[in-house]
C-alpha cells in the first residue's frame, strides 16, 4: 500500500515482515554495540588488574627474571585476575610443583635446575613472607615454619617443599610434587638440603629422612650446617652525625678529621655525606654513635656522587676493619630498625 505525501510523492508502507526485519537489524546493532562496550570494559579491567599486579611485584623487590617466573605461573594457572596469586600462596605452590616435574622430565641439568629453583624459592619468600633482615640462625631448629626448602637425594631426585611444623628432633616438610613422584622418600635415606633465607643467607646441610606421611616428609634436625652466601642487605635510611678521619700514609703525618653525616647504612657499607671531597687513594676511619655505642671502622671509598649546586659530596664506603663488638651493635641496630 502506497501513501501519498503532501508533496505528491508516493511512499510505500512497509508490511509487518519488513517492519520486523528492520526492528531485528536495529536490535542486532544495539546488541553488538553493547557487547563491544562490555568487551572493552573487561579489557580495560584486565589491563588495570595487570598493571596493579606488576606494581605489587616491583614493590616486593623482585628482579626482572623473577617477574617473568611469576608471569609464567599466571599463564600455567590460567588466572583471569593475576592478583589472586598474591593472596593465595597455595596457587604458587601447586604451580612450582608442576614446573619442577616438567623441568626434570625435560632432563634439565642439576646445576641449572638448582639455580631456577633458588629463584623460585626466593620469589616465594619475597611475595608471601617479606623481610628486609632476618636474624642469623645458630641452629636449624630455629628455622621458621612456612620456609621453602630444596632437597636432593642420593639417586638424583629433587624435591621442593615447605616446612609446616617441627618437633625437638624433626622438621616436617610438605612436598610440592605428586604422590607418585615423592615415593622415593617413603623410607629412610640420606638427603642434602638447601635453604635460601631472604634477608639472611643460604644454608646447606645433610640429614636423614624418617618416613613419609601423605605428602609430608620427616627430616631429622642436623647438628651441623653450612651458612653459605649472604643476601645483600638493603640500606637503612638514617641521619646520624659522624666523622671521617684520613689515615695518613706516613705515620709522621697528622690526621685530618672532617665532619660528615651518615646517610644510608647496612652491615657491609655506608653512604656518607661530606662538605669536602675525599681521596679514593686514602683509607678513612668512620666514627658514629648508635644505641649509646661508639662505632669505629676503617673504610675504603667504592663510589661517589657530587651535587655541584650545593657543593655536597656523597660517598659509598665499605667497611674494611671493624671490631666484633661494633659489628654486633650494628647488626642489632639494623635488625631492630629495618
Amino acid at each position: 500500500m502506497d501513501v501519498v505525501t503532501v508533496f505528491g510523492v508516493k511512499w510505500r508502507t512497509a508490511n509487518y515482515l519488513e517492519i520486523l526485519i528492520i526492528v531485528l537489524v536495529i536490535a542486532l546493532v544495539l546488541f553488538f554495540f553493547t557487547l563491544l562496550r562490555y568487551y572493552q570494559r573487561l579489557k580495560d579491567e584486565k589491563i588495570n588488574d595487570y598493571q596493579l599486579f606488576l606494581f605489587k611485584l616491583k614493590r616486593s623487590g623482585l628482579s626482572n627474571f623473577q617477574v617473568r617466573i611469576i608471569n609464567n605461573i599466571v599463564e600455567i594457572l590460567r588466572l583471569s585476575n593475576p592478583n589472586a596469586l598474591l593472596d593465595r600462596p597455595a596457587l604458587f605452590e601447586s604451580a612450582i610443583g608442576k614446573f619442577l616435574e616438567f623441568l626434570q622430565e625435560k632432563g634439565e641439568q642439576k646445576d641449572s635446575l638448582a639455580s631456577i629453583i633458588k629463584d623460585m624459592a626466593i620469589t616465594y619468600e619475597k611475595l608471601y613472607h617479606p623481610a628486609n633482615f632476618k636474624k642469623q640462625l645458630t641452629s636449624i631448629a630455629e628455622i621458621e615454619n612456612r620456609q621453602i626448602i630444596y632437597l636432593e637425594d642420593d639417586n638424583g631426585n629433587v624435591f621442593l617443599g615447605k616446612i609446616v611444623s617441627k618437633s625437638s628432633e624433626y622438621i616436617y616438610v610438605r612436598l610440592f610434587r605428586s604422590a607418585r613422584m615423592i615415593q622415593a622418600l617413603s623410607g629412610q635415606g640420606h638427603v642434602k638440603v638447601y635453604i635460601w633465607r631472604v634477608g639472611d643467607a643460604e644454608y646447606i646441610f645433610e640429614t636423614e629422612t624418617a618416613g613419609l606421611e601423605n605428602d609430608t616428609v620427616n627430616l631429622r634436625i642436623p647438628e651441623e650446617f653450612i651458612r653459605d652466601k649472604e643476601f645483600r642487605r638493603p640500606y637503612l635510611d638514617v641521619v646520624i652525625p659522624s666523622t671521617m678521619t684520613r689515615i695518613p700514609d706516613d705515620p709522621l703525618e697528622s690526621e685530618e678529621t672532617m665532619p660528615s653525616t651518615l646517610f644510608k647504612l647496612n652491615d657491609k657499607e655506608a653512604v656518607i655525606r661530606t662538605p669536602e671531597p675525599l681521596n679514593y687513594r686514602n683509607s678513612y676511619t668512620l666514627e658514629f654513635e648508635i644505641m649509646d655505642y661508639k662505632v669505629k671502622t676503617v673504610t675504603r671509598i667504592i663510589a661517589n656522587k657530587i651535587i655541584k649546586e650545593n657543593n655536597i659530596y656523597y660517598y659509598t664506603v665499605k667497611y674494611e676493619k671493624m671490631s666484633d663488638a661494633s659489628r654486633n651493635v650494628l647488626k642489632k641496630y639494623l635488625y631492630e630498625n629495618l
